[in-house]
């Protein structure tokens, strides 16, 4: 869906952005995704709409499709170097219940780029000296696991702003958030069903690049960082996120426990290139950030 609310300073961006070279748009799914606009959401009635809920929900009325749920993978159950099935625990190991599910015919593993690395090592598939480094015997000596991982680094420029509204100071008045509940609750309409990010945009960092290789997410708020309370003064945040890095990292499992989280490298900006894009991207944001639509409101980096 579109989204049910706009912001003036967001707004203001995006013709501040015209004004730079990048075209406003009103779908970037239409095969060219360059230009300006709100993103569309996965919403239904204002409300997330979620792959779990879209997708997963309606199969589970099949009767050859059973879900586990507070479940997390060991280990992948393997004989003569085939899986044959996964064994699991449900609810940590305070009363640990251990199951072992066979397979029928295959086993699918699609728990991420974070996850499928660690469970695969655990199985002892992958480098082999990793593996015994865990004290695992080695099933498969494949290389390339946990490896090539591409992550995509963004900067966040923010800019406090005056005379235009953002959430920071709407949030800081306590007396509007019941309000802000009760319009979400009773219009499915205001802040509470905003996006993590309300307006994007896709631009070439430099015309050397022959489609768009950096993408924008703009909010009306600021934080020093995500999980922290949002500032105490009216601001923007201006991401930039490089679309195609050349630096690569790794994931890799810590230790043998798989309640332990793996080491995750994104190695980022190991690549000259990307630290090129970095900062030519900043040289983009303060170039549009310096048009006539936003300098209205004193933006300060």
């Amino acid at each position: 869906e579109h989204p049910r609310m706009k912001w003036e300073i967001l707004d203001a961006f995006a013709d501040a952005a015209e004004s730079a070279g990048i075209a406003k748009t009103s779908d970037f799914n239409t095969g060219d995704n360059s230009g300006v606009g709100y993103f569309q959401v996965n919403q239904k009635g204002g409300r997330r709409w979620s792959t779990a809920r879209g997708f997963l929900k309606p199969a589970l009325q099949r009767p050859n499709l059973t879900l586990e749920t507070r479940a997390m993978v060991q280990n992948i159950v393997m004989h003569n170097n085939r899986a044959i099935g996964v064994s699991w625990i449900r609810n940590g190991r305070n009363g640990v219940e251990l199951n072992v599910t066979p397979a029928r015919a295959s086993v699918i593993l699609c728990a991420g780029a974070v996850q499928t690395p660690k469970i695969l090592e655990l199985a002892g598939i992958g480098q082999g000296e990793r593996i015994r480094s865990l004290g695992l015997q080695v099933v498969h000596d494949l290389p390339g696991v946990g490896e090539n991982l591409q992550d995509h680094l963004q900067l966040r420029a923010i800019y406090k702003v005056t005379g235009v509204p953002t959430l920071n100071e709407l949030y800081a008045q306590v007396w509007r958030r019941p309000l802000m509940a009760a319009d979400y609750a009773f219009r499915r309409r205001g802040p509470m069903t905003m996006a993590p990010s309300h307006m994007g945009a896709f631009a070439k960092s430099n015309e050397r690049h022959a489609t768009p290789n950096i993408q924008f997410h703009i909010q009306p708020l600021s934080l020093p960082k995500f999980g922290d309370p949002l500032h105490d003064f009216p601001a923007m945040t201006i991401s930039a996120c490089n679309l195609r890095p050349d630096s690569r990292g790794s994931v890799h499992a810590k230790t043998a426990d798989p309640d332990h989280a793996p080491a995750i490298d994104p190695n980022y900006l190991s690549a000259e290139s990307d630290f090129i894009t970095a900062v030519e991207s900043i040289h983009l944001i303060r170039r549009i950030v310096a048009e006539p639509a936003l300098q209205k409101y004193s933006p300060e980096e």
